[in-house]
């Protein structure tokens, strides 16, 4: 699979920044980060963490790697092969089959092509979590995703990162 880590990101800590200086803001509920595109599958992953603590820890599966060509998306927990149903722009997504299940899981497995050397290191579903935590103020930078593992963090735990080592659900199990 091709995949590009072209990221585009406004952090959450900026958000807040824009939010609290009284500019009008409209970006603060339609702002995301891509984690991965996949050109061959067409895919791409995202995340839109938003700025609530209680918020659900989930990523984005969207059905185009460009959002303006986007039509539908599903909202997959990070902790368990469940849907998460949140209201959002474009029409919820379900994978319907084991073929499309499999190939989810393949993608989140892949190893991203990144330039920093911890880039390398980590699959599109560690990506994935470190960018979460960097969105969510957890930490600064994905590279500072591998000190967080789970001997330091609860994935339970609202006010605490997501460790990078977090077992990936079986996705083969979603409904």
């Amino acid at each position: 699979m091709k995949k590009v880590d072209d990221t585009q990101k406004t952090t959450a800590a900026s958000l807040a920044d824009q939010a609290t200086s009284g500019e009008e803001s409209p970006q603060l509920f339609t702002e995301r980060v891509v984690v991965a595109r996949d050109y061959e599958q067409n895919w791409s992953i995202e995340l839109n963490p938003g700025m609530n603590e209680n918020r659900p820890t989930y990523f984005i599966l969207c059905d185009h790697v460009h959002y303006e060509e986007v039509t539908k998306c599903a909202r997959i927990s990070f902790l368990e092969p469940k849907y998460v149903n949140e209201t959002g722009e474009k029409v919820p997504w379900r994978l319907i089959n084991h073929e499309e299940k499999k190939r989810l899981m393949n993608f989140l497995n892949s190893h991203r092509r990144g330039k920093a050397d911890t880039e390398q290191t980590l699959s599109n579903w560690q990506y994935a979590i470190a960018l979460w935590n960097v969105e969510m103020g957890f930490i600064d930078s994905p590279e500072e995703a591998m000190a967080w593992t789970s001997d330091r963090c609860s994935p339970h735990d609202v006010l605490s990162p997501l460790p990078i080592d977090l077992p990936m659900p079986d996705y083969l199990q979603l409904p």
